[in-house]
């Protein structure tokens, strides 16, 4: 089984933070594209970047670490990647990935919300 993310790159983090998306619209977007949603990046220096994922109908529920978008990523860009996420809403992730003649491995840190 294979999951597609579509990736979208931004400017800047200001950018990304920015972000208040129609999501509802996204889900039937993704729906009818056969994609789990959508990953918003933005490169923050060298081969860390920083990500958002919109692929659910609550803002309360998005996601901390999406390891699908960071190997999606690493395979598209064809390198090693450390991906930062969750920072905005209190749950730092850093999602680190090892890319390796098309293949990835993905490793992390995550911090649990309070419940």
């Amino acid at each position: 089984m294979s999951v597609a993310v579509a990736l979208i790159e931004v400017a800047d983090e200001s950018v990304l933070n920015s972000l208040h998306p129609d999501l509802a619209g996204v889900v039937d977007w993704s729906c009818k594209h056969s994609v789990s949603g959508m990953y918003v990046y933005c490169r923050r220096r060298g081969d860390v970047y920083v990500g958002r994922n919109f692929n659910h109908l609550e803002p309360r529920f998005e996601d901390a670490a999406t390891g699908v978008a960071a190997g999606t990523l690493a395979l598209t860009l064809e390198r090693n990647i450390t991906l930062l996420q969750g920072d905005a809403f209190g749950q730092p992730c850093t999602l680190f990935t090892r890319y390796t003649g098309g293949a990835v491995q993905i490793g992390g840190r995550a911090v649990r919300r309070p419940v």
